[in-house]
């Protein structure tokens, strides 16, 4: 019979037991599968700890992310963000429109660029737009714009303007711009 002293039971689970969690969601080493889930490899460390506090904090609208984050201590997360910020992005192969594709970069241009660098690429301080699926990137924004989900204030002042000069229209041409960049 093997005995545990309390200070195996004290120890911090391994990184690989933290993350297995997300796994069932979020995909092998955060590449998601699922049309309505995000990519999280390759996200910031600095972007996933935000999101998580957003998530315990009851912020950001989720059918399951609050009970999650609560499951975890800030050491647990900044390790989980660590992990995760190191993982290489793995995009999906999603169905796109070239020619609105090229609408979306000329508009992420002009629009989102200040943010989400490299057309979408890369995380920084905002979200990895590049490669996400478009269910996903579209329930986001439209919890950003109901209010269920914290939106920078330099985001809302864009968006508006986006919606305002181009019409609602161009968030499609976004998408599906989004959905075409997936070469890293």
């Amino acid at each position: 019979m093997m005995v545990l002293s309390m200070s195996a039971l004290a120890a911090e689970p391994r990184i690989e037991v933290l993350v297995a969690t997300c796994a069932g969601c979020h995909g092998h080493n955060g590449s998601s599968q699922g049309p309505a889930i995000p990519t999280i490899s390759g996200i910031s460390y600095g972007y996933f700890v935000l999101s998580m506090e957003e998530y315990r904090k009851g912020l950001r609208n989720s059918t399951i992310m609050k009970r999650i984050a609560l499951g975890y201590n800030w050491t647990q997360i900044k390790e989980m963000a660590a992990y995760f910020s190191k993982q290489p992005f793995g995009p999906l192969n999603t169905p796109y429109d070239r020619t609105r594709a090229r609408r979306g970069k000329a508009l992420h241009m002009k629009y989102c660029e200040q943010c989400h660098l490299r057309g979408g690429r890369d995380s920084g301080s905002a979200g990895v737009l590049s490669g996400q699926m478009q269910p996903y990137l579209r329930m986001s924004l439209k919890d950003m714009m109901a209010g269920k989900r914290p939106m920078p204030d330099n985001m809302r002042k864009w968006m508006d303007r986006l919606f305002r000069i181009e019409g609602e229209d161009a968030i499609d041409d976004l998408m599906h711009y989004y959905a075409s960049r997936r070469v890293y």
